[in-house]
């Protein structure tokens, strides 16, 4: 949260882009006819948004390795609705066994950033890599291509053109 505060990490996902639109509002709420006269008073300053920000909020972010889940209700219906919520009961938080990729992709709990960015890109080298052995057949290849579409579609939503 700091480090979107301070501009050194961009926010991505619908978690992110929502996350990052409400700290952008807040600091410059806070900065607004104030004059900050060193980088230790802004770094305090900082750490106060992000810090009224999550206790406001009740934000939790659980990490994975290709993101992370903001574990937020829906403000409209008290209620958690991720991806990763298979049944149609009411769900007061995320369901780790259903949380993938392929499952977080588009959520609008999920958070991504540039940090996530090899992840994602080595994923979908890997995976393609994998489906175009001459030993994988049948599923396995169906399995491997579709794991290295995953990974392309989410290089490409979260980060743009592939580095390599």
């Amino acid at each position: 949260i700091i480090d979107i505060i301070s501009g050194d990490r961009a926010a991505d996902g619908s978690a992110g882009t929502r996350i990052s639109q409400d700290l952008v509002k807040l600091t410059k709420q806070a900065f607004k006819g104030t004059e900050i006269i060193s980088t230790s008073q802004r770094n305090d300053v900082i750490l106060r948004i992000a810090t009224r920000f999550i206790e406001r909020t009740g934000l939790k972010m659980i990490p994975f390795y290709w993101g992370y889940c903001v574990a937020l209700e829906n403000l409209n219906s008290n209620e958690f609705q991720g991806h990763c919520v298979k049944s149609e009961k009411a769900a007061n938080g995320p369901n780790f066994s259903h949380a993938t990729p392929e499952t977080c992709l588009g959520c609008g709990h999920f958070y991504v950033d540039d940090k996530f960015r090899n992840y994602w890109e080595t994923q979908e080298v890997a995976w393609r890599v994998h489906s175009k052995k001459d030993n994988i057949v049948g599923a396995a290849k169906k399995k491997a291509s579709n794991w290295a579409e995953v990974f392309r579609r989410g290089v490409e939503k979260y980060f743009g053109q592939p580095r390599c």
